[in-house]
């Protein structure tokens, strides 16, 4: 007996820290980098309350990759327990679940089964998704063709894609090449461009998935790369990340409702400010938010020296809208604090500019 070992799962992740209790180990190995090393099988007390609700993220996924599918033989009850973090709300979580459920197929009896089928009727299209992944395999005519009809219905493949990019990894074949399906996802993670070489040389496409994440920009076909700047650059460290045609350069502020980077123009090189806007997805279930609509209506229709000028409207997704301003080295606030670091104080000239300036722009924004 003895806590985890802390390289056990280096050649599949991370999450074996931070987890306590002892364990059982058995006589199995796998091989990791070349070499066989022991694979740790947890007791079932030990699996249980790793993998509880209350459980942290670390400890659930620790449980879910240690465990060989003989630790399930005659346990139905820890089977049903895996199954219920298929609605965990933490993805890698859920995936994992899932990848385990796959190898349990000689495990999954008529408990199991029932207890699936209630899953099927969850709202949360990437947990029917999963089940459906799980059913297609068991030993029940009727569950199998249920299953049939949820992983053949686009609705639901569209929907788990636009909540979780990478479920795209678990959709039919046939929503892969599906234009609509694929944008969606990479819109929602760039990462899944890696699930669909069929697209790697799209523009559109690639584009899309480096705005959300710019490490997907690796995924991106030779080709495409060799005629695109900004791919080049991202690939070469200058950018982290492309929004339309801008390279992000940096972030520079972050706040309750948005964050703000500096970015460049990919042809120009005219630098800019793109704030990107935070929003809850149920706020677009009726489209763009109407404040959202009020707040660049606005600061389009503003013309005014004290009044950080509205560039840009970069339409990136179904719930990402990002604003392209003018970009401002320095702002009041920095000013501010770069005195108070300096123990001094604004000199009287200094101050009567600003307080103008502010009225001046608060004055052209009411009137």
């Amino acid at each position: 007996m003895g806590n985890p070992p802390g390289g056990v799962l280096e050649a599949d992740s991370n999450a074996l820290h931070g987890v306590q209790g002892d364990i059982t180990v058995e006589a199995e190995t796998v091989a990791v980098n070349g070499d066989t090393v022991a694979l740790p099988q947890i007791d079932p007390k030990t699996f249980v309350a790793c993998a509880d609700i209350q459980a942290t993220e670390a400890q659930k996924l620790w449980a879910l990759q240690t465990v060989s599918e003989k630790f399930f033989e005659g346990k139905s009850q820890l089977v049903v327990q895996v199954i219920f973090l298929l609605c965990d709300r933490c993805w890698a979580v859920q995936r994992q679940a899932l990848l385990l459920l796959q190898r349990l197929g000689a495990y999954i009896n008529l408990e199991c089964i029932c207890t699936l089928q209630k899953l099927m009727y969850h709202p949360d299209n990437v947990v029917k998704l999963f089940v459906a992944r799980i059913l297609q395999n068991v030993p029940s005519p009727q569950a199998v063709e249920s299953s049939k009809e949820v992983l053949g219905s686009r609705t639901v493949a569209l929907a788990a894609v636009m909540q979780f990019g990478k479920a795209l990894e678990f959709v039919m074949e046939c929503f892969k090449q599906d234009r609509e399906i694929v944008l969606a996802a990479v819109t929602q993670n760039g990462e899944a461009l890696s699930f669909v070489g069929a697209w790697q040389c799209d523009e559109e496409i690639v584009v899309a998935a480096v705005t959300q994440c710019g490490s997907a920009a690796q995924f991106a076909a030779p080709e495409l790369i060799a005629r695109h700047p900004g791919l080049q650059a991202v690939l070469q460290g200058r950018a982290l990340g492309l929004c339309g045609n801008y390279l992000v350069i940096e972030e520079v502020g972050r706040g309750v409702y948005g964050a703000v980077s500096r970015a460049e123009h990919v042809q120009t090189g005219h630098v800019v400010a793109i704030k990107k806007l935070h929003f809850e997805a149920d706020n677009w279930a009726d489209g763009v938010p109407a404040h959202v609509l009020r707040e660049v209506s606005l600061l389009k229709s503003f013309q005014h020296k004290n009044v950080v000028r509205l560039l840009d409207v970069l339409d990136v997704g179904p719930t990402d809208l990002r604003l392209v301003f003018e970009y401002l080295p320095r702002d009041l606030f920095s000013l501010l604090k770069e005195l108070k670091e300096q123990n001094t104080v604004m000199d009287m000239e200094m101050l009567r500019r600003f307080s103008a300036n502010l009225i001046d722009g608060l004055y052209a924004c009411h009137a």
